[in-house]
């Protein structure tokens, strides 16, 4: 079953009973490998958001529900928490 890719995430608590999962990537190696996979199969844009502590990639599965996928962010500043949408430089500088 294909997956679909939300071209903008649902509002936060709009998406039923359970609002979405979020899976942390052990490393940005890993964070990049899971982006590619996701976009190559058609469940992500790719867009990543820069949350400030961590950089995130949101995907729908095959049966829509929403999920994402967290790292660290290296170029984080201690404090600083950008809002949702926020496009992280290394991704779309």
């Amino acid at each position: 079953m294909p997956c679909s890719v939300a071209s903008v995430p649902s509002p936060i608590f709009g998406r039923g009973r359970l609002d979405h999962f979020a899976f942390r990537a052990a490393s940005l190696d890993d964070f990049d490998q899971l982006r590619d996979r996701l976009v190559e199969r058609g469940c992500s844009d790719g867009f990543v958001t820069d949350f400030g502590h961590v950089l995130s990639v949101f995907f729908r599965d095959p049966e829509g529900l929403e999920a994402e996928v967290c790292v660290a962010n290296p170029d984080g500043v201690p404090g600083q928490v950008n809002p949702p949408g926020t496009p992280a430089a290394r991704y779309h500088g």
